[in-house]
């Protein structure tokens, strides 16, 4: 009886308490908060804003607990110089402008290093396990046998958002059934206006096996245009440009992601940016064609100054993101959030946590910002 009693009260209370706090919903319900005052009152956008006090979810809660938050951490040139340090030292980085050929042996390797068969058993979307049929088949169509003993590379600009995959193949494969969140053969999202370099085409002329500055996988065909080495890299270094600052903007149709580098035509206009961008013709060649968007915060005319205030501010556009898999959902996952803050800055980071962690990378940011706190 005492025991059925004290539950009996444990429960009223929980009742209660689940009461004021839906009836405190039901009250605020239009209204969003944007703050507390110094008295801790909750401030929406119906009350006077003066001597709001900002909440921990809010980038300004962080950036007023930092000093100096808008000294330079590193100028144009100083991350120049990191950049060209890092591209120097760490396997990952990759410079597309240096390799011009590779031969069989060398690309049969970087192939294989990349397309393994998973050790463990993987399932198809409808939760069967995947058997050796459906690997023979991926395995062929990595066309190896068509290698010649040298290829010369091509060279191509993503034209859209698109991703690296495993294997050539458009397929899912998860690790465990209805496990569709987390589709294993993909490697990791790449943004429109990357360059590429192209080393092979799969057997079925769908795929490009081709790599970007941090990482290497299949790309679908129909999402690059080829076009010559130095038409590619002159278009996207000697151009002045517009970064997109916002999470993710839509030009045309077209998703550009944070962090996206967009040239500019030169062409000076008062309230509007005339842009240069990149389409796969008929043939899969590069063509450009010049679009004007008015001008506004989703973009910066040339990189960020890299400010802890800045990383603050980037990161928090993020804020109640989905997480997605390798760049999945039209989304990003943990170390795709890190890279593409910094991209704004004009920074190059590997793409892989563990790799944008190794060789004392990670260690210049803290070693910059510790000084501010």
């Amino acid at each position: 009886m005492v025991k059925a009693l004290k539950t009996l009260v444990i429960l009223i209370f929980l009742f209660i308490v689940f009461m004021i706090f839906s009836n405190e919903e039901i009250i605020n319900k239009n209204e969003e908060l944007i703050g507390t005052n110094e008295q801790g009152r909750k401030i929406t956008k119906t009350d006077d804003v003066d001597n709001i006090k900002p909440t921990l979810d809010t980038p300004e809660f962080w950036i007023n607990k930092i000093k100096n938050v808008d000294s330079i951490l590193m100028d144009e040139n100083e991350i120049k110089n990191f950049n060209d340090e890092n591209f120097s030292k760490i396997d990952c980085l990759y410079n597309l402008k240096e390799e011009t050929t590779i031969n069989e042996k060398e690309l049969i390797n970087l192939i294989q290093s990349i397309s393994t068969i998973p050790k463990e058993d993987r399932y198809d979307r409808n939760g069967n396990i995947i058997n050796n049929d459906f690997y023979n088949k991926l395995i062929d169509n990595l066309n190896i046998n068509n290698i010649e003993s040298e290829n010369p590379l091509k060279y191509g600009v993503v034209v859209n958002r698109s991703e690296m995959r495993t294997f050539p193949t458009s397929e899912p494969v998860y690790k465990k059934p209805g496990d569709i969140e987390f589709d294993r053969f993909v490697e990791t999202a790449i943004y429109s206006l990357e360059p590429v370099t192209i080393y092979n085409e799969s057997k079925d002329g769908e795929w490009y096996f081709a790599k970007i500055y941090n990482y290497i996988g299949w790309l679908p065909k129909e999402d690059v245009a080829i076009g010559e080495r130095d038409e590619i890299f002159n278009y996207l270094d000697n151009n002045p440009f517009i970064v997109v600052v916002d999470r993710q903007i839509t030009i045309d149709n077209i998703d550009y992601d944070m962090g996206v580098k967009i040239p500019l035509t030169g062409l000076e206009l008062d309230k509007e940016w005339e842009i240069l961008l990149p389409e796969r013709d008929e043939d899969g060649k590069l063509s450009f064609k010049k679009e004007v968007i008015s001008k506004s915060n989703n973009f910066s005319e040339g990189y960020l100054s890299y400010t802890v205030e800045n990383i603050i501010t980037q990161a928090f556009k993020f804020k109640d993101e989905k997480y997605g898999w390798g760049g999945t959902n039209n989304t990003r996952d943990c170390s795709a959030l890190i890279m593409d803050i910094y991209r704004t800055f004009g920074i190059k980071l590997p793409r892989n946590t563990s790799q944008q962690g190794m060789d004392n990378l990670g260690i210049l940011y803290y070693s910059s910002i510790c000084w501010l706190l």
